[in-house]
């Protein structure tokens, strides 16, 4: 997926074409933090 955004636009830095480093962390967490809570609601 990160090769596709990065080559739909070659001229773009990857920086520029991803965004802050922080925000892919966030939104990163947010996903592994989700998928931590389903785990726990399926096996209770």
């Amino acid at each position: 997926m990160v090769g596709t955004i990065i080559a739909t636009d070659p001229d773009k830095p990857a920086h520029q074409a991803l965004g802050p480093a922080s925000d892919q962390l966030l939104i990163a967490a947010a996903i592994g933090l989700a998928y931590a809570v389903t785990l726990v609601m399926v096996h209770l």
